[in-house]
């Protein structure tokens, strides 16, 4: 082999090395070859490889080359293997993954992710709770004449769709449609207030018309809530519900909104002194703010 050739052939297992290292060790190579020249009779690699040994270079790496076949063969194996992993914990998180009650009329559909009650009105998508406004042969009408010293309406609840408006007049006006029997006692009165104790009664729809300037606060666990051009304070705490503010475009309002687990519109905050105080908390749900 010419000496040319053959230093081109040596070079290729020198490419991991720095430069200065390279020509150091190829110039001690030329000047080997000068006074043995049967060196070049010898393969490159082992040549070099025993020049690096001297020199104090670790051996020569080859790079490995690329196999597209082996590089399928892994990414099939690690999706195989995360799919697999995935549906394990998918049917252990949600079976049964249709759970069906013809006699409640109650569909629960990947272990609660869905739950659509029949008998309550309430449907449940993932953490949003949705409350179907629906009719109930019994009803609870009433009209409550509210003395200047009640000030506040106090409404317990368990599933309900509630709709809220005011009135010029001293009543409190409630036209509500509900799936069974109203309780006993369900209306106490005392001197600053008015409760109504709807927590007894499985599900409620229900019209509100409360006398301006007063408070009405509501307690309870699933509702769909419309609040419309309210002239008065509002307190809501629920679990799981879903809030549509219609704003009074003459009133002002100071916000106090918080939902742990889902969204809450844009609302602009008054700093008069005669706002109304809107103060809402939901642990899963919306808040929205719509105009009529």
């Amino acid at each position: 082999m010419q000496i040319n050739d053959f230093l081109k052939e040596c070079e290729k297992y020198l490419s991991d090395l720095e430069v200065l290292s390279k020509n150091k060790l190829l110039d001690i190579l030329i000047e080997d070859i000068q006074n043995q020249p049967e060196i070049l009779e010898q393969k490159p690699f082992f040549v070099i490889e025993n020049y690096r040994s001297q020199l104090g270079f670790q051996p020569f790496k080859r790079a490995k080359k690329f196999s597209l076949a082996k590089f399928l063969f892994k990414s099939f194996i690690i999706l195989f293997l995360i799919l697999s992993t995935l549906t394990t914990y998918l049917i252990w998180q949600f079976t049964p993954i249709i759970k069906l009650d013809e006699k409640n009329n109650h569909i629960v559909i990947l272990g609660g992710l869905i739950d659509i009650n029949g008998q309550t009105g309430k449907v449940k998508i993932f953490d949003q709770v949705e409350v179907t406004k629906k009719k109930y042969k019994n009803e609870l009408n009433m009209k409550i004449p509210m003395s200047s010293d009640q000030d506040e309406i106090i409404i317990q609840f368990n599933t309900a769709h509630l709709n809220l408006n005011t009135n010029s007049t001293s009543e409190l006006i409630m036209d509500c449609t509900i799936n069974s029997t109203p309780p006993q006692n369900i209306i106490k009165e005392k001197q600053n207030d008015i409760s109504i104790n709807l927590k007894e009664i499985q599900s409620s729809t229900c019209e509100l018309s409360i006398p301006r300037d007063k408070k009405i606060t509501m307690e309870g666990d699933n509702a769909q809530i419309n609040i419309h051009a309210p002239i008065f304070d509002i307190f809501i705490e629920s679990e799981n519900s879903n809030v549509n503010f219609f704003p009074a475009p003459e009133e002002s309002y100071k916000y106090n909104l918080e939902v742990k687990n889902g969204f809450v519109d844009s609302f602009n905050n008054s700093d008069s002194d005669y706002a109304f105080e809107i103060n809402i908390n939901i642990q899963n749900g919306s808040i929205n703010h719509l105009e009529r």
